[in-house]
């Protein structure tokens, strides 16, 4: 699997093959709900409508990769293609911040209210070109509207250790997804003493409709429950759900029958076979 960077060099490699399919993954800014600036409903959906995700996507991704609105990806059969959608709009953004009190009262560039200034660390995990190239695009965007980022990459190890102990105000990570659906793990109220949902997210609402979803055995029905769920948390935007990346994998071309999936680059790798004149021994 190679980053979209290297994907026009390899693809003139004629020894070599590209196999390009979504991912179950997406990536994401995480608000640590217990900070009571990101207790406002209308500064988390601010600071989404702050991000050009496109932008981000056109820098990093290239043409592999889409804006993710919610948890579900659209691989997944609950997915809901109505999600509400919070696009790049940095004049409403500054709206719904002055509506919270956040504004530039000394003339500084910066939002303050009740004498602090809007100004946040951002931590992600160091290794990770990607994520390490968004703690600077979001820096700049969020300076456009008055918020001061302040960009953290941390070791690996450091950084799982301090969002478990949810020591972090804004975080960038990334989460894969399951194929079955049940949205406990990241989401739910009594997961907040877990490791996952380290945000401490909570709505009453969705844990009902999560837990009848989870048991519900008629299709339909639970699709509706999962549709709704999803809105619940896009609205709430606990996240700002950047984007779901597409993988690049290559592969030499010896090898035939080769599929690569969602499921995995191994989805049927006991059809893969070579040509016995190609074969090394």
């Amino acid at each position: 699997r190679v980053p979209p960077r290297f994907y026009e060099e390899l693809s003139r490699e004629e020894d070599l093959v590209a196999h390009i399919h979504p991912s179950r993954s997406y990536t994401y800014i995480g608000w640590n709900l217990r900070d009571p600036r990101f207790q406002s409903l209308k500064v988390r959906q601010a600071l989404t409508m702050a991000i050009n995700r496109q932008e981000i996507i056109d820098s990093l991704l290239l043409e592999f990769g889409d804006i993710s609105k919610g948890p579900i990806l659209p691989i997944i059969w609950a997915y809901n293609p109505n999600l509400p959608d919070f696009s790049y709009d940095p004049e409403q953004a500054r709206q719904y911040l002055a509506e919270e009190g956040w504004k530039d009262t000394d003339g500084d560039g910066w939002l303050d209210k009740d004498g602090q200034k809007f100004s946040f660390s951002l931590k992600t995990n160091k290794g990770n070109q990607i994520r390490e190239d968004i703690t600077v695009m979001v820096q700049d965007m969020l300076k456009e509207v008055g918020i001061e980022v302040r960009p953290n990459i941390l070791e690996w190890t450091i950084l799982v250790n301090d969002s478990t102990k949810k020591e972090f105000e804004a975080i960038i990570l990334g989460w894969s997804v399951n194929l079955k659906i049940d949205m406990t793990t990241l989401w739910h109220s009594d997961s907040i003493s877990d490791k996952y949902n380290f945000i401490s997210y909570s709505n009453p609402e969705f844990d009902r409709l999560n837990d009848q979803a989870v048991m519900e055995r008629d299709e339909e029905k639970a699709r509706q429950m999962w549709w709704q769920a999803q809105e619940m948390i896009v609205e709430d935007q606990p996240y700002t759900f950047l984007f779901t990346d597409k993988q690049i994998n290559f592969i030499h071309k010896r090898f035939q029958s080769v599929q690569m999936e969602t499921e995995g680059w191994h989805y049927n790798l006991p059809h893969w076979w070579v040509p016995q004149d190609q074969q090394k021994y």
